[in-house]
């Protein structure tokens, strides 16, 4: 029960992005490369917390918005034509997977349990310890750990966000009882 967690930051903006004119772009048979780029900047983080082994616990993204909507955690896929009627109307039909019109997030498995990622959001996209501990409790409700057993460990890097009062009081309260 050994979980490591690191981030990566990015942005969409491809205005520096070094393509230059004439430069090939790798697509399937029978179909073009679809090079619309941004020059717009929407920084986000993305975060992937996995086991000791390797192997993923869950994909968390923090946006660079004020408030996320249900598109921000649904995505959308404009181009895919085999909808199952109005994808306005019928999302539940439409999402979920690589072929769907709202494609969601990328799920990790735990024990035989799927676990969704966890979308957020901060002014700059970036990690804060409110976000952290809503990020721990997100992975306290869906892996249900038996603290009694044994007790769960999270190596973070050295960010000053993992030494803040949000996250430390929640991890306080998460102490079996005695220590």
């Amino acid at each position: 029960m050994v979980f490591f967690v690191d981030e990566v930051g990015d942005n969409t903006s491809q205005k520096d992005d070094g393509n230059v004119g004439g430069q090939k772009f790798v697509a399937e048979n029978n179909a073009h490369a679809l090079i619309c780029s941004s020059y717009a900047d929407s920084h986000f983080t993305i975060l992937e917390f996995t086991k000791a082994c390797g192997d993923a616990i869950c994909c968390v993204i923090i946006l660079a918005i004020y408030e996320v909507e249900a598109k921000n955690i649904m995505g959308f896929q404009p181009w895919v034509s085999n909808t199952n009627g109005n994808p306005t109307i019928n999302i539940k039909g439409n999402c979920h997977g690589l072929d769907k019109y709202y494609p969601l997030g990328p799920t990790c498995t735990y024990d035989e349990k799927e676990i969704a990622m966890y979308v957020t959001c901060s002014e700059f996209g970036s990690i804060t310890s409110k976000i952290l501990r809503d990020i721990v409790k997100h992975l306290d409700s869906n892996l249900n750990f038996n603290h009694s057993k044994c007790m769960p460990f999270l190596l973070l890097d050295g960010h000053g966000t993992c030494f803040e009062f949000p996250f430390l009081k929640y991890m306080k309260m998460k102490e079996p009882s005695g220590q």
